[in-house]
């Protein structure tokens, strides 16, 4: 039986849709196993999925309370960075433990760091690795330049050969071919979010950062390729360190080119989300979105529902986002601009330490429902825009007010507004005043709430797990 390993690095938005991957391998009849964070482990259990534990909980929860993760800027970037080279090897190590020559596969978040080293390390043969081995250590045989020109056939035909055959860690060749002869670790990587595919024909909005479609192609290359520098800067020296004692040659680009299997990248959305550009890597494929919120079927509970239907219009859902302990502004503003709408709210969060004491009577606080169910009986989310919030907003058919933090929601927040689906604001744009006035609007407008109806009948029966797990079937065993 083959076994499949599904290795996500982040938060609940970036994990659900493994875990639903990993449901979906599962029924098909593969071995799987999730391999993240602590933090999911009692996910999984209650999911019969087997896992893997690489890294704890503690430190999981350690990086929520700093908040500097929601603050657009480098200091989110390092932070996150950090925490993935901090599992780096333990990834590797795992996936090395693991493999078996055509029985072993692997599904990768991008921040799966040591995923991609472990298939740069067993893309290599057995001559190769250990040629690898002689050359990290070509200083302590000075012998070997006189016996070279004593053997030049010999040795130079041969140093020449494995020269030819061998370009270890160049991912754009090595690692497909090798998992093609049937030696090597057959890998695809997830990618969320449009926004990680720095192209200059379509540039994605990043955090601090405008590129407008006019400027010259060769400004817009220059910017991305310091944009790599500036995260390579961070990232190499770890990363190279370890590649080093692997016998692997050094790599750069980790964002722009190296982060992403050579084999396959499921690129999980839709094209009308995010149509790829011709700049955008040839392995990408497009699944749709991967929608997974741990409901289990059920239907909505009493409790819930009742509060949906007991008023004169549905209430709003106010998230920071699974991950977000620092929304104690956020929701205290929420408690006025729903007071001053005369609407009703619905506050969710799993950290109660951000809310006042008290809740209005116009306003219900829950630890988690499942978006899938809660948001049909409701008119509005107000979020962080974050992908796989938006993605279930958009299957439900309600209009989206982002309050954007950091990361890919900005990029998001932009395709929301040009789809005619919602606005967004900064967090200092999030006053009382300003989200009253802009709240009211979007739940009074007809064209959006159209629009939003529109989009979610796009969904219909498409599933975009099942997409993704074919064609990681088609392309990858």
């Amino acid at each position: 039986m083959q076994h499949i390993i599904l290795m996500p690095v982040g938060s609940a938005g970036d994990v659900h849709p493994f875990v639903a991957m990993a449901l979906a391998l599962q029924r098909r009849g593969y071995r799987v196993t999730v391999a993240t964070n602590g933090h999911f482990q009692s996910l999984c259990e209650r999911l019969d999925l087997p896992f893997f534990e690489i890294g704890t909980d503690e430190h999981f929860r350690s990086v929520l309370e700093n908040s500097d993760l929601w603050k657009p800027g480098i200091k989110a970037t390092r932070l996150i960075l950090n925490l993935s080279l901090n599992v780096m090897r333990q990834q590797h190590d795992f996936i090395v433990d693991q493999f078996e020559p055509g029985k072993t596969a692997v599904i990768a978040g991008p921040l799966a760091l040591g995923a991609r080293i472990a298939q740069d390390y067993l893309s290599l043969t057995a001559s190769q690795k250990q040629l690898a081995a002689n050359q990290s250590h070509k200083t302590k045989f000075p012998f070997l330049g006189p016996l070279k020109a004593v053997l030049p056939e010999f040795l130079g035909g041969y140093q020449e050969k494995i020269r030819s055959s061998w370009k270890p860690g160049d991912q754009e060749q090595l690692p497909g071919d090798a998992a093609a002869r049937g030696d090597g670790l057959p890998m695809a990587t997830v990618q969320l979010a449009p926004c990680v595919f720095l192209s200059c024909e379509k540039p994605p909005r990043l955090p601090g950062l405008i590129m407008p479609t006019w400027l010259p192609h060769g400004i817009k290359s220059w910017i991305w390729r310091a944009s790599d520098s500036a995260i390579d800067y961070m990232v190499l020296p770890k990363l190279n360190a370890f590649r080093a004692e692997l016998g692997l040659k050094k790599t750069s680009r980790i964002i722009g080119r190296w982060w992403n299997s050579p084999q396959l990248i499921l690129a999980m959305f839709p094209e009308w989300f995010g149509l790829p550009a011709s700049d955008w890597p040839s392995q990408v494929r497009l699944t749709g979105f991967g929608l997974f919120d741990e409901s289990d079927g059920s239907s909505l509970d009493t409790e819930i529902l009742d509060f949906c239907e007991g008023g004169s219009h549905r209430p709003v859902v106010f998230t920071p986002g699974s991950a977000n302990i620092h929304g104690r502004v956020f929701f205290k503003t929420s408690i006025e601009v729903c007071r001053k709408l005369g609407r009703r709210a619905i506050f969710l969060t799993r950290h109660p330490q951000q809310l006042p004491c008290s809740l209005p009577d116009h306003v219900r606080h829950f630890d988690f429902v499942p978006l899938s169910q809660l948001l049909p009986h409701c008119d509005a989310l107000v979020y962080h825009g974050g992908i796989g919030t938006l993605s279930q907003a958009c299957a439900a058919g309600v209009s989206h007010l982002i309050v954007k933090l950091a990361h890919d929601q900005f990029d998001n927040a932009q395709r929301i507004e040009r789809l005619g689906l919602g606005t967004s604001l900064k967090p200092s744009q999030y006053t009382v005043r300003r989200a009253t006035a802009t709240l009211g609007r979007l739940l009074n407008d007809p064209l959006v709430a159209q629009r939003c109806q529109e989009i979610a009948g796009r969904f219909g029966s498409h599933d975009g797990i099942e997409e993704a797990c074919d064609l990681f079937e088609k392309e990858c065993l």
